[in-house]
């Protein structure tokens, strides 16, 4: 997974930065101040953002998080480092510190939200879709294809234990929208009625 963060408490790092590595205490100051510093397996790096004039952000690799994806979410619930991960991105996001995170950020949070909104003790991602809105290919150099494509929006279908299909928007900020609710028919799909 992969998050671009930039906050007003990181300016100077991002400022001091060669461009190319941060240094040990730059790390720790980056870690402290994202709180990413209790996640094992993160990687920071400097990434501009900005074709033709420099916005630098912090490119945070954090350790492949998509095998805990798929776990049912009872089982979820109790992985600590998945809720701890869930948590810190939840809190850079109120903090609008999240520039931006790609796909196994953004299902990550789907599944959370789905957790804390549906209850269901089975759950599955059936389809996914991205929409890039802007994308740097060509113009920015990296080998991040989310620091070249930051601007995005997921579209992720999942489906629960009960056969109910949902259908999930996530902007790569990190806003999430519940799009459509499908009921089970065994002969196709029936919109859910909210009333």
């Amino acid at each position: 997974m992969e998050l671009l963060i930039c906050s007003e408490c990181l300016s100077e790092v991002l400022e001091s930065s060669n461009g190319i590595s941060f240094s040990d205490e730059e790390i720790d100051l980056i870690q402290k101040n994202t709180g990413l510093g209790e996640v094992a397996g993160v990687k920071y790096s400097p990434a501009n953002i900005g074709p033709g004039s420099d916005f630098w952000t912090v490119l945070a690799s954090i350790i492949d998080v998509k095998d805990l994806i798929f776990l049912a979410p009872a089982v979820l619930s109790g992985v600590e480092n998945w809720k701890k991960l869930v948590d810190k991105v939840k809190l850079m996001i109120a903090r609008h510190e999240v520039v931006a995170l790609d796909e196994e950020g953004a299902q990550m949070l789907a599944v959370d939200y789905m957790m804390n909104h549906f209850p269901c003790k089975y759950l599955n991602i059936i389809d996914s879709h991205i929409i890039k809105t802007q994308n740097f290919k060509g113009i920015i150099r990296s080998d991040s294809s989310l620091v070249k494509a930051p601007y995005r929006y997921y579209i992720l279908t999942f489906q629960t234990d009960d056969l109910t299909t949902y259908v999930i928007g996530v902007r790569s900020t990190g806003e999430i929208n519940l799009i459509k609710v499908f009921d089970y028919n065994p002969y196709g799909l029936t919109e859910h009625n909210r009333s």
